[in-house]
């Protein structure tokens, strides 16, 4: 009890959903590790691959817990960054943010507001991107 407790405290969760998420994987860690303690001196019985099975769902309920919260606390986008690149003699390199052309799209039509009846599809055709607007 008092190791929840301390784990929940240590999460320091920041609202009523993270709390509620910090307290499922409190009671998800307890439990897991309750199971894993019966292996504890057990050479062979006719339960273990049961409960083997058992610690193994909770840890893995555990883990998309841990991953739900780092999502909950970061708001689910990644941050890559370059240091150092490398160009050959011949290669080309692009420095700055670069978008997708489905992003470029995605902006634009945000920006212009275009009405819902079009809808605009980038089509790769070789190495070239050509944009095409079907009215609908």
């Amino acid at each position: 009890m008092n190791a929840s407790l301390a784990f929940i405290e240590g999460a320091k969760p920041q609202g009523e959903v993270e709390g509620a998420l910090v307290l499922q994987m409190a009671c998800t860690h307890a439990a897991a590790m309750a199971v894993l303690a019966t292996f504890a001196g057990v050479h062979a019985d006719r339960n273990m691959v049961a409960r083997a099975s058992a610690a193994a769902r909770l840890l893995r309920a555990y883990a998309t817990q841990v991953e739900a919260l780092r999502r909950l606390r970061n708001g689910g986008s990644q941050v890559v960054r370059v240091e150092h690149v490398h160009v050959n003699e011949g290669g080309q390199a692009v420095i700055g943010n670069v978008n997708s052309p489905e992003e470029r799209v995605r902006s634009w039509n945000l920006f212009t507001k275009l009405p819902p009846r079009l809808q605009i599809q980038w089509a790769n055709v070789g190495s070239f991107a050509t944009l095409q607007t079907f009215a609908g």
